[in-house]
């Protein structure tokens, strides 16, 4: 008998739980349709409102801004090209060209030791003719001087062949004669330097110096000494190189030389009466008489 009336009494614990969650759930439909309803009257809308408790969509949240522009790109580049190569050519070559190369695998001659032509000497005015000054430039400090003196070319006559510093054994002279050399005296536009031309001037053999109206030309007469003799093209120790025209130094050398290489200089600092001659162009340069200019 107790056991019926404890199984009676849950039942109708349960219909009573069932009944109040009915009531609560209808009142709360009830409810939100009349909320419902009296927010439409308040609205004028093209299209009726649904009826259903939920809503057709769920609301689109949008993310939170940053708080500063991004740097970087928003998406990374790709690492690979977006196509890959073709891996064939579109075409394959031909096996063997049309036209056999024009070029031989060897050379057609072998290259020349030496230059084919010689440079091409500066060209000289017409009926040029000049007198022969050591070159100076500042800086030099011939004899303890820091200024020029202006020497140049005078013929001499002495009585032996010699390359004195002090013009032993020469005498000054006017005008310039066989077996006459050479030496150091003041630049006199009107005075008594020898005026020279340029004779046969040949870019391979060098050029020779010859005295104006006269057949007499500078001649090397041996290894250090030189004088005026006949001129003689065929002579190759009457042809001298480097020369320029016009006031520029040149260096003037002897066509045939040794090992060393030889220049027209004189002893040491310039001074009157110094006899020139052949010396090494290494010493003449030492002493900044190395260089001479057509004047």
């Amino acid at each position: 008998m107790a056991s019926r009336l404890k199984i009676v009494g849950g039942i109708v614990l349960i219909a009573a739980a069932v009944a109040l969650g009915v009531g609560l759930w209808v009142g709360t439909e009830t409810d939100q349709i009349g909320r419902a309803s009296r927010f439409s009257q308040r609205e004028v809308t093209t299209s009726f409102p649904t009826f259903s408790s939920m809503p057709s969509l769920s609301p689109s949240v949008s993310p939170a801004p940053t708080l500063r522009p991004s740097s970087s790109p928003s998406a990374l580049p790709s690492v690979s090209p977006s196509n890959e190569p073709s891996s064939n050519p579109s075409s394959f070559p031909t096996k063997a060209p049309t036209i056999a190369p024009t070029v031989s695998p060897a050379p057609t001659k072998s290259p020349t030791i030496s230059p084919t032509e010689a440079p091409s000497a500066p060209p000289i005015p017409n009926n040029y003719s000049f007198r022969m000054k050591l070159y100076w430039k500042k800086g030099y400090f011939w004899q303890e001087e820091t200024f020029e003196r202006e020497w140049c070319i005078e013929c001499t006559e002495c009585s032996a062949l010699t390359a004195s510093g002090n013009g032993d054994g020469c005498s000054r002279k006017k005008g310039c004669d066989k077996g006459d050399q050479l030496w150091l005296q003041k630049c006199e536009k009107n005075g008594n330097n020898a005026l020279f031309e340029i004779m046969d001037r040949d870019n391979k053999r060098g050029d020779m110096f010859q005295i104006k109206n006269t057949n007499l030309c500078v001649e090397r007469v041996d290894a250090r000494y030189i004088a005026l003799e006949r001129c003689n093209r065929d002579e190759t120790r009457q042809r001298w190189l480097n020369f320029r025209a016009r006031e520029t130094p040149f260096s003037w050398t002897p066509l045939e030389n040794g090992v060393e290489p030889r220049c027209v200089t004189q002893h040491h600092h310039p001074k009157a009466k110094e006899v020139l001659y052949v010396e090494s162009c290494k010493l003449a340069h030492h002493y900044t008489t190395g260089f001479w200019e057509a004047y």
